[in-house]
């Protein structure tokens, strides 16, 4: 729970745990925000203003340094604001989860697909240049049937090219390497 007006931070002793704390230490939400990663700690500030301007949820994916152990840490939060019996916006209340397994095979995975994209290019463009050498060649002694089967050659490694690129994109896109 974090109050809109005094920005008192109150946690459970898993959100503490998360941060790296033990359950009777004290959190305060300019403490927890120094323990976000740089990167994401903007956009935290950032959703956390904007869920008490606008009165929207808030679903956010951040990594952490947590105090007792320094390791890094992936965190989802989620919540939504709440009014006063006034009716008015008074504090915002969520959920903390630990992802850091999930987030981690996703980066594996990623980075796999990516890999094993480019790996697949280089004999692809091999394949590629002979085709289309052969293709030229058939076309010059005018033997239509293996011209013809060339070029269904031709057609088929460039799909095959087409479908890699777009794994090597999709890999790029979720590991944050390309912004859309």
């Amino acid at each position: 729970i974090i109050d809109k007006d005094t920005r008192i931070f109150i946690t459970s002793a898993r959100v503490k745990e998360l941060f790296g704390y033990k359950a009777q230490d004290e959190l305060s939400l300019e403490i927890a925000l120094k323990h976000i990663s740089e990167k994401y700690r903007n956009k935290v500030i950032a959703d956390i203003e904007n869920a008490f301007t606008s009165g929207n949820s808030f679903h956010m994916d951040f990594s952490l340094t947590a105090r007792n152990d320094q390791k890094l840490r992936w965190v989802k939060a989620v919540g939504g604001t709440y009014d006063d019996p006034a009716g008015e916006l008074s504090h915002i209340s969520g959920v903390m989860m630990d992802i850091t397994v999930q987030k981690q095979n996703e980066l594996r995975k990623n980075k796999f697909i990516g890999m094993v994209s480019h790996e697949l290019k280089t004999p692809l463009t091999s394949l590629k240049a002979y085709v289309q050498m052969l293709h030229a060649w058939a076309k010059k002694r005018k033997d239509s049937f293996t011209s013809g089967a060339l070029a269904k050659m031709e057609k088929q490694v460039k799909k095959m090219g087409i479908m890699i690129n777009g794994f090597l994109s999709l890999s790029q896109v979720e590991s944050g390497k390309i912004q859309l």
